[in-house]
């Protein structure tokens, strides 16, 4: 009772209005920054756009055909030294993406850097608002909370690709709905450029063979094709890759975590990191199987679940990761008239959280010198207090889409 009591006190738009400032807050501070700096460095001292860099490095590599160094250590360094403009010299590889993701950015490095981290920002803000349409958003405020949440605000500043892969999840559950399997896993071969998502949707269709076997059959063909032509073409990057995804699993330091991987690694930094990770990610698939077999006929119910599984089982994540939840939290919203009230609290609530928790992540370790991986707990508090919330009101799925959303 008072857990629903608080929830009924800031319902509303009380969230939605805290999660914008604190989106506000994020972006002004940070431009005031890069201001102070002339706008030649990030305020943390690196380049502006420090992952794009990779990306536009890996690109160029493609463009001079020397694709074969996207894995090593020493030469991709020099290149990087090169676009950055000051010494790069990471004892371990850069660059942790499969191939084809260099050969999409090859058409990008032929801009200067900078204009290219600017081109794959306002990429980003356009994928995002696709996404929410997709789902069958009709205005414009999810894509604004999204792009203005610390989540957008860091796929931003460093120049990821979050926007992308929620993107491509979107259209998948947008042609699922529409009854056109084969499409869904034509796209949703895309994700062989960000395979542990794509497992995670392999897994859901499986898990429910017989109703989505047509786009497991046009998702295995699309996923192969896109495989093994980028590994055909650049055939020495199959063990780079390997050993770099291999190396990123078992690395218990990777920064400003949001997996429940690691929190546990933060919270037990003695365990061992590989079976820590298999253990996540059994729990993760186990609950998504539930989903699925508790509710075969809910699509967005399901889509939700694959997307929250993706992001759980993955072993290591940043905060822009967690833009791929603003759509699926729109679909569950989206056709379910009585529960909109309740879902525009939940979803603000994991906008806020988003923010408070790198903020607990970043206190742990200037105060305490410790690791507070919590975000991952935090959502699942906030799943709690979602039931909580959505306990007094029937669950009624739709697959129409009112014309007024």
């Amino acid at each position: 009772h008072r857990v629903r009591r608080v929830l009924s006190r800031y319902s509303g738009v009380r969230l939605p209005i805290a999660a914008l400032a604190v989106g506000v807050v994020l972006w002004i501070v940070w431009l005031g920054g890069l201001a102070g700096q002339g706008f030649e460095r990030d305020v943390d001292g690196n380049v502006i756009g420090v992952d794009h860099s990779i990306f536009h490095t890996a690109g160029k590599l493609v463009v001079e055909g020397d694709a074969e160094l996207l894995y090593t250590v020493e030469e991709f360094n020099a290149a990087l030294t090169e676009v950055r403009g000051r010494r790069a010299n990471k004892a371990t590889p850069h660059y942790l993406n499969p191939p084809g993701v260099a050969y999409l950015f090859a058409p990008l490095s032929l801009l200067p850097r900078m204009l290219g981290w600017l081109a794959l920002g306002l990429v980003g803000f356009g994928a995002i608002s696709l996404a929410f349409r997709a789902v069958g958003v009709r205005t414009h405020w999810g894509a604004v909370i999204a792009v203005l949440s610390l989540p957008g605000w860091m796929n931003f500043r460093l120049g990821q690709l979050a926007p992308l892969w929620a993107l491509v999840f979107a259209v998948v559950y947008r042609l699922l709905r529409d009854d056109r399997q084969a499409q869904a896993g034509l796209v949703s071969g895309l994700l062989a450029l960000k395979p542990q998502f794509g497992i995670v949707l392999a897994l859901w269709w499986l898990f429910d063979f017989a109703k989505y076997r047509v786009a497991i059959a046009w998702s295995a063909g699309s996923a192969a094709v896109i495989t093994v032509v980028t590994f055909a073409v650049t055939p020495d990057s199959i063990s780079g890759f390997y050993d770099a995804a291999f190396g990123a699993v078992t690395d218990a330091k990777f920064p400003i975590g949001f997996s429940l991987n690691d929190t546990v690694l933060g919270l037990f930094p003695d365990a061992a990191e590989l079976p820590v990770a298999v253990a996540v990610a059994a729990v993760g698939v186990g609950a998504l199987w539930l989903v699925v077999r508790r509710h075969p006929d809910d699509l967005p119910l399901q889509f939700a679940a694959a997307t929250m599984v993706a992001l759980w089982i993955t072993p290591h994540l940043i905060a822009y990761d967690w833009m791929l939840l603003g759509p699926a939290l729109a679909a569950l919203w989206v056709g379910r008239e009585n529960q909109r009230s309740a879902w525009l609290t939940v979803g603000s609530m994991v906008a806020v959280w988003a923010a408070t928790a790198w903020l607990l992540a970043q206190l742990g370790r200037d105060l305490f010198g410790v690791r507070l991986e919590l975000a991952a707990l935090g959502l699942a508090g906030i799943a709690v207090a979602a039931y909580w919330k959505l306990a007094a009101v029937s669950s009624s799925p739709s697959r129409t889409i009112p014309s007024d959303v």
